[in-house]
């Protein structure tokens, strides 16, 4: 389950090179002599080591957590965080997990990471819905040895029914251990509880420069 949820995390941030110091070197006061051997090059110092970065939760908003990534301090850029949800099956194990970020005022993005030993049939892909209904379809783009993910785009009535709502549903198909042979439908719900609060704790992204 670890690698689950590590999968589904800020893929695109999970680790900075920071650059490597210049070092100015120091010519000798004197030129060595004809028939002295030449100096060694002083060794090029090595760039340093990716920094790995870490999540951290920093508010808990009914169902949903707030979770950050941790920037270097000197980076001089807030961390930037997202709203998820761990989810469960029947027995409330976990299973998979939900992360939202915010793209505007009211428009989002996401992704859901499920495990592959759930046997997903990944052309159905994921649909996703409010309460009693169906809204949107999306397919898998990634799928890792223990976990495949979708991504998400919720626009604003979207973002608005989420907030409404008491449940999510995620629908996947899948063959499960007990039958390879025969799909079954199956219904994850997310609770919404807290969701408007989460959603609402992100900071809207800051609009891109236009282009000269």
């Amino acid at each position: 389950m670890s690698d689950l949820l590590k999968s589904i995390g800020f893929a695109a941030l999970v680790a900075v090179a920071s650059p490597a110091l210049a070092q100015d070197a120091t010519p000798p006061a004197d030129a060595p002599a004809a028939d002295a051997p030449a100096a060694e090059a002083p060794a090029a110092a090595p760039a340093d080591a990716p920094v790995t970065l870490e999540t951290y939760v920093d508010e808990q908003f009914g169902d949903w957590q707030r979770e950050c990534l941790r920037l270097p301090a000197d980076s001089g850029q807030p961390d930037p965080c997202r709203m998820v949800q761990i989810l469960t099956d029947a027995a409330k194990n976990p299973v998979g997990k939900i992360a939202i970020g915010r793209q505007g005022e009211a428009t989002g993005s996401g992704e859901v990471a499920l495990p592959t030993n759930m046997g997903l049939y990944l052309p159905e892909g994921i649909a996703i819905g409010v309460d009693d209904g169906l809204k949107k379809t999306y397919g898998y783009y990634r799928c890792l040895p223990d976990a495949c993910s979708a991504q998400l785009r919720f626009n604003a009535d979207d973002v608005a029914a989420f907030k409404a709502g008491d449940q999510m549903n995620l629908n996947v198909v899948a063959f499960l251990p007990e039958d390879r042979r025969t799909p079954v439908r199956l219904q994850i719900p997310v609770s919404l509880k807290g969701f408007t609060k989460a959603f609402e704790s992100l900071a809207v992204p800051a609009p891109a420069p236009a282009a000269q």
